[in-house]
């Protein structure tokens, strides 16, 4: 009789386990059977800029949820020569990631932008709770993505970024800013170039740059030396 009830409470513990382990590893948003690279959000368009790629994206952030918002969005590369995430010369680009969060489901997806094809959650990292840092990105009210490029190469010369992103806090100053385009490139002379751009006005409020672990704010009028 023991026996029996020690097995009881056991396999009561396991299912109990069991479902916990369900509820953590599967979020509920209600579209997670249709993660994936959705067709029904494809265009033949290959090359966006930011703005072009949120409006390919936005139907599938209100089926998801209806209440989300962009809270991140990047493109281009920051370890690897790969000519997928080069910069066109128009300021378009043919990969885009965005962080898509939902107050009332208290998650936050990740939605990809390839080639005209949209993919839902498929990032190494394609979903989570919110937390602090997913905060709305007011993308009704600043330039477009090849508009800021366009204001950097001018800084820049020939040399292109290599990754582009919206954020709101300077690693240089360690302070917060106004919403503004960040901007890396890697100029041939050496070391590592970042340009900050007012997302709402298109002022440049910093340039910086980094060699060898050292990091110098060059000025908002500064321009490169063409070798």
């Amino acid at each position: 009789m023991i026996r029996r009830i020690i097995l009881g409470i056991w396999i009561l513990l396991l299912l109990i386990s069991l479902l916990i382990a369900l509820f953590i590893l599967v979020p509920e948003s209600g579209r997670e059977d249709e993660w994936g690279w959705l067709e029904e959000y494809s265009s033949d368009q290959e090359y966006f800029t930011a703005l072009e790629a949120y409006r390919l994206i936005k139907p599938l952030m209100t089926d998801w949820n209806h209440d989300s918002y962009i809270a991140s969005l990047s493109a281009g590369y920051l370890w690897a020569d790969d000519p997928l995430y080069d910069v066109q010369a128009d300021g378009r680009l043919r990969y885009w990631h965005f962080i898509v969060c939902s107050p009332l489901t208290g998650k936050w997806v990740s939605i990809v932008v390839h080639h005209g094809e949209v993919g839902l959650g498929v990032s190494d990292k394609p979903w989570g709770y919110l937390d602090h840092t997913c905060q709305p990105i007011p993308l009704d009210y600043i330039i477009d993505s090849d508009e800021a490029i366009c204001i950097a190469m001018d800084h820049m010369g020939d040399v292109k970024p290599e990754h582009i992103r919206i954020g709101n806090f300077s690693s240089f100053s360690h302070s917060d800013i106004p919403v503004s385009w960040l901007l890396d490139f890697t100029p041939p002379e050496g070391g590592v170039i970042d340009i900050v751009i007012n997302a709402s006005s298109g002022d440049v409020i910093e340039i910086v740059r980094s060699f060898e672990g050292d990091e110098v704010e060059l000025g908002s009028d500064w321009y490169r030396p063409i070798p």
